[in-house]
């Protein structure tokens, strides 16, 4: 009855039935029942769960369409890299399903709230880990984020503009980005994918770890020879060598985006 009420009154814009909150080992059955009574009244949108323990996202694949892994490193002192982690072995465990990744946005007593590079860093690292979408928790848990926490409501909304741009590059059918290779030396790991739309290599990659990684050189199969290349949201530019590499600087949990134009174009 909920769901064909709420079907009624907001018609497209339901984008899915959000049938548990971090479900445990023993509420398998209960979720397998809201998801199929989802499906039975309303076969047009998604059921999603929200998953903490990575040990669970195999057991639910089932039971739901889309799952949200909530993995929060808390902060200071948290570990970011538990996020990428958490993304790719959803994505292996769910198997083509999508991950909506659920960022943490909030702060327990006696911690604080994300800064803008940790913000920045947790949501690209989603994506260069196969996240298909992304969420925040949340907007009120600490009071309203604009009132009590504007730093962070400002970082969040730029950052829903960067992927509002990129969007169309991450959902790209162009190929798949996990055929294209990037080599990082090593001892400078970082995280990193590339996507090839409208005539661009797009490449993002990501330091998720509090260390400075200093001068780090990737090196793109199949790209060769000098190139200006544009650092994007940065307002610079790098100097791609003949060998098709480039160098950059990578502080603690940094970020960058270029964009390659392919030879010929």
């Amino acid at each position: 009855d909920t769901i064909r009420m709420l079907s009624r009154q907001m018609g497209d814009r339901v984008l899915a039935w959000y049938t548990r909150d971090e479900p445990n080992e023993s509420m398998y059955k209960m979720v397998r029942g809201l998801h199929d009574v989802a499906h039975d009244t309303d076969p047009y949108h998604p059921t999603m769960t929200v998953i903490f323990q990575p040990h669970l996202f195999p057991h639910y694949h089932d039971p739901t369409d889309v799952l949200g892994p909530d993995i929060y490193p808390t902060f200071p002192g948290g570990r970011m890299a538990s996020v990428g982690e958490g993304m790719r072995k959803a994505g292996r465990d769910l198997q083509g399903k999508p991950i909506v990744a659920v960022l943490q946005s909030f702060y327990p007593k006696g911690r604080r709230m994300p800064n803008r590079m940790e913000l920045r860093c947790m949501a690209y690292l989603s994506v260069v880990s196969g996240a298909t979408g992304i969420m925040w928790f949340s907007y009120d848990y600490n009071g309203k984020m604009a009132e009590q926490h504007p730093q962070a409501w400002r970082a969040i909304q730029e950052l829903a503009g960067e992927f509002k741009q990129l969007g169309p590059v991450f959902l790209t059918l162009e190929g798949d980005h996990q055929s294209q290779r990037l080599q990082v030396p090593p001892g400078n790991a970082l995280r990193v994918a590339v996507w090839q739309h409208q005539g661009a290599r797009y490449v993002v990659a990501v330091n998720d770890e509090n260390q400075d990684r200093g001068l780090v050189k990737l090196t793109l199969d199949g790209v060769t020879g000098a190139q200006d290349v544009e650092v994007l949201f940065e307002q610079r530019q790098l100097q791609r060598e003949r060998d098709g590499s480039l160098s950059d600087r990578f502080a603690p949990y940094d970020v960058h985006i270029y964009r390659i134009r392919m030879d010929g174009e």
